[in-house]
């Protein structure tokens, strides 16, 4: 069950007549499933079925699967648009867990995710070039292509972000002489008082 496709995921899970019934390790697998065909069918994520997994992985010792669904957690705080909560969680899993180069990218790759939600892009640039560097130690080829696309689009993204701000510097310092320039602020303050 834990290497079958989303959409053919739910076919499965309604086969089993009796969840409850299933032993700790595969009740872990089953909830986790659940969450993510919930997810896929809903575009929301069921934090409930995610918690349910956790504990079953954590009860059984199934450290990879556990460190999975943990990542899965810290993700499905972007689906609710709280980056903040997405950070704290990929820091606890950095701080607390000896994780594998793999592991690391995918939290990286979800700061990156946070930061670039939250409009810092020097910090999501850092994130997606860490991300970067952890794929390539895993010598998977197509991986490090992705991390490596989303990083040169966010270079770029970056770029043009510095140039807007650089060229609204300029303009302002232009106008800050301008008896234009004091006459408008003078009269869109005087609204605000």
């Amino acid at each position: 069950m834990e290497y079958t496709s989303i959409d053919s995921s739910s076919f499965y899970l309604q086969q089993i007549d009796n969840p409850k019934k299933l032993s700790p390790r595969e009740q872990g697998d089953y909830n986790f499933l659940s969450y993510k065909t919930t997810l896929w069918k809903t575009g929301k994520p069921a934090d409930s079925l995610l918690h349910i997994a956790i504990r079953y992985y954590m009860e059984s010792g199934q450290l990879s699967k556990y460190m999975q669904a943990c990542i899965a957690q810290s993700a499905s705080c972007l689906y609710r648009n709280q980056p903040d909560s997405t950070l704290l969680f990929a820091d606890l899993l950095l701080r607390k867990h000896l994780l594998n180069d793999t592991l690391k990218a995918q939290i990286y790759g979800l700061k990156r995710a946070a930061y670039s939600m939250k409009r810092d892009y020097t910090q999501a640039l850092n994130m997606a070039d860490s991300s970067r560097q952890f794929s390539r130690a895993c010598k998977d080829t197509f991986v490090y292509f992705s991390v490596s696309q989303v990083y040169f689009h966010l270079l770029k993204q970056k770029q043009e972000y510095d140039k807007y701000e650089l060229e609204s510097h300029q303009l302002i310092e232009e106008l800050t002489g301008s008896s234009n320039y004091q006459y408008l602020n003078f009269h869109i303050f005087g609204i605000f008082d």
